[in-house]
């Protein structure tokens, strides 16, 4: 359902013995569509290159389990300090 929202699809696999390899996903999601697929090792490394793809005013959407999430809003610098 985001192909057609999605510019550029920069996958990862978690940090998890259950997880996908990256090289994986990426043939996945270009099987579903997707022309611009960019497989990249860690989260710490996916988010490394949005960081230098995204523009001022532009979304970045991450998706998956907690093993994602969590690592990826570390590496965004998305936590707030503690209260």
């Amino acid at each position: 359902p985001f192909l057609e929202l999605v510019d550029q699809w920069i996958v990862t696999g978690a940090d998890s013995q259950r997880s996908v390899p990256a090289e994986v996903l990426s043939e996945l999601v270009k099987a579903e569509g997707a022309t611009s697929v960019c497989p990249r090792p860690d989260v710490a490394a996916a988010c490394q290159l949005v960081c230098g793809l995204a523009e001022p005013g532009q979304r970045v959407l991450v998706f998956g389990s907690f093993y994602i999430a969590g690592p990826a809003m570390t590496a965004l610098a998305l936590y707030c300090a503690p209260s």
